[in-house]
């Protein structure tokens, strides 16, 4: 049973449209894809020890300098979500580092729109 205390509402987010990359990247993005949104099911089901490690997935990847900008923004987004979700799930699970994931969240995001980020109650 979830708890009422809290519940997230998550930004959807759209990966949707003509990828330019080639074929490669685009499988890339869509596993990795796959991997965001296993973790934000298992998120919403309060399993934070798997979605940590579907998120972290998604943060491991390393960019390649010759992929399309197209392709590069939205792993950007894909990788951005994926660090902030695992500093929650750190959060929810009481991890000493929480704290320290939020603080590199901001460092390396720091012009973040806070519409971006999801809401909670």
């Amino acid at each position: 049973m979830k708890s009422d205390a809290k519940k997230y509402f998550f930004i959807p987010l759209l990966l949707a449209g003509g990828f330019t990359a080639s074929y490669a990247q685009s499988s890339l993005l869509v596993n990795l894809n796959k991997n965001y949104q296993t973790g934000l099911e298992l998120l919403d089901n309060e399993k934070y020890v798997a979605a940590a490690q579907q998120f972290k997935l998604v943060e491991q990847l390393r960019q390649k300098p010759g992929t399309q900008q197209e392709s590069n923004s939205e792993l950007s987004l894909l990788k951005e979500n994926a660090k902030f979700y695992a500093a929650v799930c750190a959060l929810e699970l009481g991890n000493s580092d929480a704290e320290s994931l939020f603080q590199n969240f901001i460092k390396d995001y720091p012009l973040i729109r806070i519409q971006n980020l999801p809401t909670f109650m």
